[in-house]
């Protein structure tokens, strides 16, 4: 099935719009791996239904030897195999000027990465994702009042857990990466900037 994004408008609601930067010492795989595996743990798939969230993913190398990347991934969710709601990330990654080091951590040496990573991530809200209402001539006069008066609750509802899940993705990148974070997050799983 091929998937589509109509943009911003009356069924594709932007809920969050989020930006990280860091310029400093992280590890890029692992930061990588940690924002996919708290996709998958959070129920988030591809946007074609395979394994892997990535649309894109361009490296350059420049003549001093450090690399840019530009990767972008979409992933959606259905809250409760609901057939009028649906969650959909856009995450683009954008890095400059990173460089392979290594660093001294516990008396041990490890590789990492030095550089400028930005992070942004969109939370859209769709709705009638499957077109059912704007398909049929006659769901589609009821459509708008649907949305205006009956779903009002229900969509106000989702557009805070998007919110919320979009925020709590923002903390656990913000974590890792030692950056202050809104609220006080529970120890990680993985190690911040994989040390």
């Amino acid at each position: 099935m091929a998937f589509k994004f109509e943009g911003e408008g009356t069924h594709n609601i932007l809920v969050a719009q989020l930006e990280i930067e860091n310029e400093e010492t992280f590890h890029m795989k692992n930061l990588y791996k940690l924002i996919y595996n708290w996709l998958s743990e959070e129920g988030f798939a591809d946007v074609y239904g395979g394994d892997y969230p990535e649309v894109f993913y361009l490296e350059r190398i420049l003549g001093s030897g450090s690399k840019e990347h530009r990767i972008w991934w979409r992933c959606l969710r259905t809250p409760e195999k609901s057939q009028y709601y649906r969650y959909f990330l856009k995450i683009d990654y954008m890095t400059l000027n990173m460089k392979a080091i290594e660093v001294m951590h516990q008396g041990h040496k490890m590789k990492t990465d030095r550089g400028d990573v930005i992070i942004r991530i969109w939370a859209y809200l769709q709705l009638d994702y499957t077109k059912r209402w704007r398909s049929s001539p006659f769901m589609m006069r009821f459509d708008k009042l649907f949305r205006n008066r009956i779903y009002k609750a229900q969509i106000e509802a989702y557009k805070v857990d998007l919110y919320k899940t979009s925020y709590r993705l923002q903390n656990v990148i913000k974590q890792y990466l030692k950056l202050k974070t809104l609220y006080e997050m529970p120890k990680p799983f993985h190690p911040e900037k994989g040390l």
